[in-house]
């Protein structure tokens, strides 16, 4: 049968709440008039991925009509409440949660009724908290511009004009710190994806707003405030932006975040260390080879504060372990990359341990150039991850080209010319790259099987007017051995 709503909004729930689930659902009221309970049980029996062939609206309808006719509206219909209760289950796991956002919602609330004994406690406990949290976010700024507002809503209610104007000028501040402060990043983030792979015209665009928009003067202006040190940190990310190359202010803005680390609540580090090493990625693509020290020195210190979550309590994700491995190789840190390897797989999500484990173990392989065990080691790598599957064929080539193994090396180029021809789900950068990699290897297959000095003079150049290219040095060194 078709997939249903209810059926993704069931799976958004976690076995260990299906219980908590199952309580809610036999104490909602919203519904009295009918007993969904038996719905609910009809369909958590298929729990997970409701595939099985016994799930069918015929079956979900008996399972609260039993034995009468079936009527198709009725049960769309019963569906629907059910998608708008199971909805209220998981927005009451969250409020539960998510405290901040919990107070917020009742401060409105009682403001609503106007229970304002209820929401002055409240909202100036609130207040309180959030102006001296000791944790920078953007998410703080956010709070207290959004408290502020409430609260100034609830004098005017109460015709508390006296004490309004005291309160617009500190909501005029923190209103302008959070703005400056999440236009900084937003700069950065669109600039930080332009850099890597997609072309347009989103950073033309914001670039043109904030011609218009002083930053550095408003930045200064409102410096004073304490809650303004997020916006000084994210104001030193945005001068990295203005040029591809500005080492002295990289430098100085990673130690002065490094030097208060602690004082940032989890996603701003998350964000702060995205934003240096991007920076430090840009100067590796203009070959500015020291920076792989850098960029490991980044990398170490992204993993000992736990920078990859957003919350703390998330798996590592997949990509920073990787480049984590492929760094620590660069630098012939072959000791650092096998005691990661051991550390960390637990970190990453069960489904892409194994992965990860064996495509780390071939480069390692690949490092020593032991490439028959790197071969053997590919060839039991897990293909659920595509960056991964992709890097693999480029090795694999590496590895057959190595080994003399020319057949299967002319078998793994027209698989690679096949897929690049279909319709497999690849970002443009990584289509790019990985079809110039494997036209480049054709041609030094073909050159090696029939050395010529002409042939080998135009795969130079191709080589050289390729940006971005794999494993670039070790080509040019086959091709000067060939000759």
């Amino acid at each position: 049968m078709k997939k249903l709503r209810i059926f993704d909004l069931l799976t958004a729930i976690q076995p260990i709440e299906l219980k908590r689930y199952h309580r809610y659902m036999k104490a909602d009221s919203t519904f009295l008039s009918r007993d969904y309970i038996p719905l609910v049980e009809h369909l958590l029996k298929f729990y997970p991925d409701f595939k099985n062939s016994a799930l069918t609206m015929e079956s979900m309808y008996n399972a609260l009509y039993p034995g009468k006719k079936y009527n198709s509206r009725v049960i769309i219909s019963r569906l629907s409440e059910l998608n708008r209760m199971t909805e209220n289950f998981l927005l009451s796991v969250r409020m539960n949660k998510d405290l901040t956002a919990r107070n917020r919602m009742l401060t409105e609330i009682l403001l609503e009724r106007k229970s304002y004994d209820s929401f002055d406690l409240l909202m100036g406990k609130l207040l309180n908290r959030e102006i001296n949290l000791k944790k920078i976010s953007e998410r703080q700024l956010f709070e207290v511009d959004q408290l502020l507002m409430i609260k100034g809503q609830s004098m005017i209610e109460r015709e508390k004009f006296a004490e309004i104007n005291g309160m617009l000028q500190q909501n005029i501040e923190v209103f302008l710190i959070y703005i400056i402060t999440r236009l900084l990043t937003m700069y950065c983030g669109i600039r930080n994806i332009e850099n890597f792979q997609i072309s347009g015209t989103p950073i033309k665009a914001l670039e043109s707003y904030m011609k218009n928009i002083n930053v550095e003067a408003l930045v200064k202006q409102l410096g004073k405030n304490k809650l303004a040190s997020y916006m000084k940190v994210m104001v030193q990310i945005y001068r990295l932006c203005g040029k591809k190359t500005n080492d002295r202010v990289y430098f100085r803005a990673k130690k002065d975040f490094l030097e208060n680390i602690e004082v940032f609540e989890q996603i701003s580090k998350f964000t702060v260390f995205s934003f240096l090493y991007s920076y430090c990625v840009q100067q590796l693509n203009i070959r500015r080879v020291e920076f792989v020290a850098e960029i490991y020195d980044l990398l170490t210190k992204i993993i000992s504060h736990s920078a990859y979550t957003k919350a703390g309590n998330e798996y590592m994700p997949s990509m920073l372990y990787r480049e984590y491995v492929l760094t620590a190789l660069k630098l012939d840190d072959v000791r650092g990359a096998e005691k990661f390897i051991s550390a960390y797989t637990g970190s990453l999500a069960p489904e892409n341990r194994e992965t990860l484990r064996l495509y780390s173990q071939g480069k390692i392989h690949m490092h020593r150039k032991d490439f028959s065990s790197a071969l053997d080691t590919y060839s039991r790598c897990p293909k659920n991850i595509r960056v991964i599957s992709l890097d693999i064929r480029i090795e694999k080539l590496v590895c057959l080209y190595e080994l003399g193994e020319i057949e299967r090396l002319r078998e793994e180029l027209n698989r690679n010319s096949a897929m690049l021809a279909g319709k497999s789900v690849i970002t443009y950068f990584q289509r790019s790259s990985f079809a110039a990699f494997n036209r480049v290897m054709e041609k030094l297959l073909k050159l090696k099987l029939k050395p010529d000095p002409v042939f080998a003079g135009k795969l130079v150049k191709l080589i050289g007017a390729t940006k971005i290219l794999h494993y670039r040095e070790w080509i040019m060194e086959k091709i000067n051995q060939i000759h």
